[in-house]
């Protein structure tokens, strides 16, 4: 054991931060974070919609969800272009560049013509379907903007002012961003938008798929029980678990029924139970711990568990690297998704359908509202009942040693 965790702490660490640092996986991160707001304005307007129905005297604010998390994917190719520029420091270009990647992105998602021959918006592209499509030209627009600007193929000579000669800098790297996607959208009239989606249609069938979500989700809480950010998967994760729900949301809105299980409702209702790892019922043991430490520890941490925030708890018992605690926190991590996912896929509770990413809302009631099916609250109840048979004895003897330390001290 301690040979891996020094592997782990000297090899594998390390090359995980690697990873994590690449400019291209970052910059699909960092963008896709940039809009996460816009996400939450649509699950507090989930909230509003769902109360309509007991207050009628609530006003529709479905037009506010559908210009936030119905333009994600738009959004997304801006927020991933900006992301890139700055960790490339070319600070000066990096509006233009993202305004140029929304630019394109409009052109690969309107592959239809009229009877006049002119493009129509396709608006159905522009939410978290179009997720892939955000990620391929975000980056395309980036890595061409980075070039023109750390190149500075006009702005050399001092004839015109910077600024003028900025412009030209800006202009050539549009015509070479512009022109491609032209070509194949308007030209050959190529459906790019679903070019982009098939080529990453093995990647989301298999992150949909039982072994696929199992794998995803308790990889990054392995990692996570090593002090390691999970964030470093979220460039894969995240694209999936939004085109899932977004697909979701399209299905059901066609009356017909959600499929893709691996979305981050899902987590929040059913995996991430007090945070990654599942340590709310752990919390929970230690307010009634006979370590003076543990106990004290609980009570300061068991509002944020509440809450889905578990770094206080991971770090501060600790879970991670701690030889006892990280064993079953790991075990959780690949047992609760592999219970969750037959249960939602038989039908013994609804698939969530509709954008809800309010993590840091209380356990139970983010349950509830994912999908207002009273039977994810009996699923929860199971699986915090599993997580503490889970945990128990390994908390049991992690006490044991405190209890020992703090009688000797």
């Amino acid at each position: 054991m301690k040979s891996f965790m020094k592997w782990m702490n000297e090899k594998f660490g390390p090359a995980i931060t690697k990873v994590t640092d690449n400019v291209y996986l970052a910059s699909i991160s960092d963008g896709m974070m940039l809009v996460v707001p816009l996400i939450l304005v649509g699950a507090f307007v989930m909230i509003a919609v769902i109360l309509k129905g007991y207050i009628p005297a609530i006003p529709d604010f479905t037009a506010i969800q559908n210009y936030s998390f119905g333009l994600f994917g738009l959004l997304a190719a801006f927020g991933i272009t900006y992301r890139f520029m700055e960790r490339k420091n070319c600070h000066d270009t990096k509006v233009p560049a993202g305004l140029m990647a929304v630019g394109i992105y409009f052109m690969a998602t309107v592959p239809t013509f009229n009877e006049e021959g002119m493009m129509v918006l396709d608006f159905s592209r522009m939410g978290a379907s179009g997720i892939f499509t955000a990620v391929i030209l975000g980056l395309f627009t980036g890595t061409i903007m980075a070039f023109f600007e750390q190149k500075q193929f006009f702005s050399k000579g001092e004839t015109f002012p910077q600024f003028i000669t900025n412009w030209f800098d800006v202009m050539a790297a549009a015509v070479v961003i512009y022109v491609p996607v032209w070509l194949l959208t308007v030209v050959f009239q190529l459906d790019v938008y679903a070019a982009i989606a098939n080529l990453f249609a093995p990647l989301s069938t298999l992150g949909q798929s039982y072994l696929g979500f199992i794998l995803i989700t308790g990889f990054s809480i392995f990692l996570y029980a090593f002090g390691l950010s999970a964030w470093v998967l979220y460039p894969v994760m995240y694209p999936i678990m939004m085109a899932g729900i977004g697909e979701n949301a399209e299905l059901v809105a066609k009356g017909l029924a959600a499929v893709n299980i691996h979305t981050m409702e899902t987590g929040i209702a059913w995996v991430y139970l007090g945070g990654m790892g599942m340590t709310f019922v752990l919390n929970i043991f230690f307010l009634i711990s006979k370590s003076k430490r543990l106990k004290a520890l609980g009570r300061a941490t068991i509002v944020p568990t509440i809450m889905n925030i578990n770094e206080p708890i991971v770090f501060g018992a600790p879970v991670a690297w701690n030889p006892i605690l990280m064993i079953p926190f790991i075990i959780n991590g690949f047992l609760i998704p592999a219970i969750v996912y037959p249960v939602l896929q038989a039908g013994l509770v609804t698939i969530p359908s509709q954008p809800f990413q309010l993590w840091f809302l209380p356990i139970g009631f983010t349950t509830y509202i994912i999908n207002q099916d009273l039977r994810g609250l009996v699923l929860l109840a199971i699986l915090l009942a599993i997580t503490a048979v889970v945990y128990y004895p390994f908390f049991k003897v992690y006490e044991k040693q405190l209890v020992e330390k703090e009688a000797e001290e």
